[in-house]
């Protein structure tokens, strides 16, 4: 394999789900202004104005492999052999300037573990995308990627990976992320408006789904800055 292992999840829940409850808070101050239609209009015509194109086929596997070291890195108690397969495959390449500083320290921070942890939800976006994962799994349950052949593949050849990554047709991967953003939406209500939170949908996995494909699909400037409110108000980058 390689020497990349990927152990099972272990997600601290509870203190993801405070950061996400804090994140809706503070976005109430507007959030009667604009109901879900009005938002989607709205953003709509953001996506025109700042020209939001679908991300290359290259791009997105990059951003998968690196986000595939960083999930295992936060679970990797010694991660030598995890180190030296990014320097060997280059990997280091594709990380973000953050991912870059996290991945090369001796200890990790348990925020960091947990924010990390999480990026696994955001590459099953990325992995659906790229024909990796199919059907597209519930919003209510975890994911763990290497139950997937073709994923656990990419680690013997990551090269090979990159080379042949083709993306699902652009009218299925907005179509999805459109879906997402929506479930997004229903779940800030729920939170902002003391709804019942919808039983289909875990709040957490919605979050990083939504993020994997807005980035995919062309929002925010990088990785690392992701618009993710759900008011329509979307600020370039």
């Amino acid at each position: 394999m390689n020497n990349l292992n990927l152990p099972p999840l272990k997600i601290v829940r509870i203190s993801y789900s405070i950061l996400l409850f804090l994140f809706f808070l503070s976005n109430t101050a507007s959030a009667g202004s604009l109901d879900i239609n009005e938002a989607m209009q709205k953003r709509q015509k953001l996506a025109a104005e700042q020209n939001i194109k679908i991300r290359s086929a290259d791009e997105v596997a990059k951003r998968a492999l690196a986000l595939m070291v960083m999930v295992s890195r936060v679970h990797e108690e010694n991660p030598q052999d995890l180190m030296a397969w990014v320097e060997r495959n280059k990997v280091n390449e594709y990380f973000t300037e953050k991912e870059k500083a996290v991945f090369h320290q001796k200890e990790l921070m348990h925020q960091e573990k947990i924010e990390f942890s999480w990026k696994s939800e955001a590459l099953v976006s990325l992995f659906w995308a790229l024909n990796m994962i199919d059907p597209y799994p519930s919003l209510k349950d975890q994911v763990y990627i290497f139950n997937y052949k073709k994923v656990l593949a990419i680690v013997d050849d990551p090269a090979k990976f990159i080379a042949e990554a083709k993306l699902r047709s652009k009218k299925e991967i907005e179509a999805k992320e459109t879906e997402l953003y929506q479930q997004h939406w229903r779940i800030r209500d729920a939170h902002i408006t003391n709804k019942t939170m919808p039983a289909e949908l875990d709040p957490d996995i919605v979050f990083q789904r939504n993020y994997g494909l807005s980035w995919l699909v062309g929002w925010g400037e990088s990785w690392e800055k992701v618009p993710t409110d759900t008011l329509g108000e979307l600020p370039k980058g």
